[in-house]
């Protein structure tokens, strides 16, 4: 920020900030869900376009960005691959609505339900484990 404000003049608005695993991924996912919001803006000093000024209240974007963080906090990935039981609950979760009608208010209400797992779900993602190893040895089970 300081180095925008003095580069370009620009006096920023800090938001709200919070440590968070794979930080990187957390940036494209919070950027992601408020792209719509994005408002790229041509600097005369450096004769750039900036392309990450969002335009929004900053209640939204908090909340934005602690929805993402409190998802990494979970933990949903081993090194850099999606844990099985959250690739399943996502793909669950994106089939289940039409893409045609999706606005992005509706979408960002789709991700909200999705980041936050039932224990229903979870217990039944479990059950799918335990049946489909346990079919690995039914005739042994069954005798």
């Amino acid at each position: 920020m300081k180095a925008v404000a003095n580069k370009c003049g620009l006096v920023l608005t800090h938001v709200d900030h919070r440590r968070v695993q794979y930080c990187e991924r957390t940036e494209k996912l919070i950027q992601a869900e408020i792209s719509d919001f994005c408002d790229r803006w041509d600097c005369i000093r450096c004769t750039k376009t900036h392309k990450e000024w969002f335009k929004k209240d900053s209640q939204f974007l908090k909340e934005c960005l602690h929805k993402w963080a409190d998802f990494m906090d979970r933990a949903p990935y081993d090194s850099k691959e999606l844990q099985p039981f959250w690739k399943n609950w996502l793909e669950m979760r994106t089939h289940h609505s039409s893409r045609e009608d999706l606005t992005y208010k509706k979408l960002r209400l789709l991700w909200t339900k999705s980041l936050v797992p039932t224990p229903l779900g979870r217990c039944h993602f479990e059950y799918e484990k335990i049946t489909a190893y346990l079919g690995l040895y039914f005739w042994q089970v069954n005798a």
